[in-house]
């Protein structure tokens, strides 16, 4: 009876003790997940990590763990496949600036909700300048726009990227993108050239090229049709116009090319037709030296698909829509011209 005893009380002893260590397991275990998700492992002011856009969340904390972020990975992967399962959360793509201090659940948080994204997207429309280019991205990114139109100028620039022309007029897309905050101008410029030239491979470059055009006259006769009108289902048949007069050794008599040289967007008086200028399209017959801005896709689209008509003229019919009156010959013409005017008078 008395081993009996024994035996149960040493059996209690190793069971207390199992317990004892199982617990003290748990407390050391949850001591150190507690310690790992809000301990702060940024030392420095901020760090700057770039997560990949299609970045899995393991590439992902893997980036962070670099950093010393975000470890052990094994953690903040269940934590992570917890919150995606949970909130269908995703990490945000982009550059991430982190403040010190910051423990590495916030961390985490801050990579599911992009709260300290350092990037912006911007929007370039369709028909602008490589001025406007610089403007924009002076007023957004704070880059130099000088120094930004400098570079679209660069002799050495317009070699290396194959550009017979001056400037890069006409070969940066027009389009929304997503820009680190410290970007600087010359990657910038990468980024607008190389999207312009990813455009051109995917959609062109195997299409037959128009009317024995090369790729910079396809490019300066499509920023013309993109300053003409803009309603896309008529581009194709201005491009016609513009085609049928090339053949015809007619003077393209283009109102758009001559505010470019004059370098001002106005209702041009007949004295402005005189502006001594290869991009008065009055004066000088054929196409202008180079784009008058950066064409849409669908003015591209419109000089590959130019419709095949008689046209030689047209003229806004001056009612607001936007669109234009076609005719074939110039008698045609000046009645579709009386038309405009008296339309505009009543739209005043």
């Amino acid at each position: 009876m008395k081993k009996r005893k024994q035996l149960k009380s040493k059996e209690m002893l190793s069971l207390k003790l199992i317990f004892a260590i199982i617990s003290s397991i748990v407390l050391i275990v949850s001591a150190y997940i507690a310690y790992s998700l809000y301990s702060s492992p940024i030392d420095s002011q901020f760090i700057k990590v770039k997560i990949s856009s299609g970045a899995t969340v393991s590439q992902s904390i893997s980036i962070m763990n670099k950093s010393g972020a975000l470890r052990p990975k094994w953690l903040f992967m269940l934590v992570a496949k917890y919150a995606n399962s949970k909130h269908k959360a995703t990490i945000k793509a982009g550059l991430h600036k982190l403040p010190q201090n910051m423990p590495n659940i916030d961390i985490l948080k801050a990579l599911f909700t992009g709260q300290y994204l350092y990037n912006k997207r911007i929007t370039f429309p369709e028909g602008i300048s490589y001025q406007r280019f610089a403007s924009i991205l002076s007023r957004k990114l704070q880059i130099d726009s000088a120094g930004f139109a400098q570079l679209c100028v660069s002799d050495s620039l317009l070699a290396a990227r194959g550009i017979k022309a001056k400037s890069v007029e006409g070969y940066l897309h027009p389009a929304t993108y997503l820009f680190d905050m410290d970007t600087p101008a010359a990657a910038a410029l990468d980024v607008l050239l190389d999207a312009n030239e990813k455009i051109w491979n995917e959609k062109f470059a195997a299409m037959a090229m128009p009317n024995n055009l090369d790729r910079h006259e396809v490019m300066t006769l499509a920023s013309i049709v993109e300053a003409e009108s803009p309603i896309a289902d008529e581009r194709p048949r201005i491009a016609g116009v513009y085609i049928n007069r090339l053949n015809r050794k007619m003077p393209l008599q283009a109102d758009p090319t001559v505010q470019y040289a004059l370098g001002i967007k106005k209702r041009l008086l007949y004295s402005d037709l005189n502006a001594d200028s290869p991009y008065n399209t009055y004066k000088y017959s054929g196409l202008p030296p180079g784009p008058i801005n950066s064409p849409s896709t669908s003015s591209i689209k419109a000089v590959f698909n130019y419709e095949r008509h008689n046209y030689l003229f047209f003229v806004a019919v001056g009612d607001g829509s936007g669109r234009h009156n076609f005719a074939k010959n110039f008698d045609e013409h000046r009645r579709f011209v009386a038309i405009f005017r008296n339309n505009a008078r009543k739209m005043k």
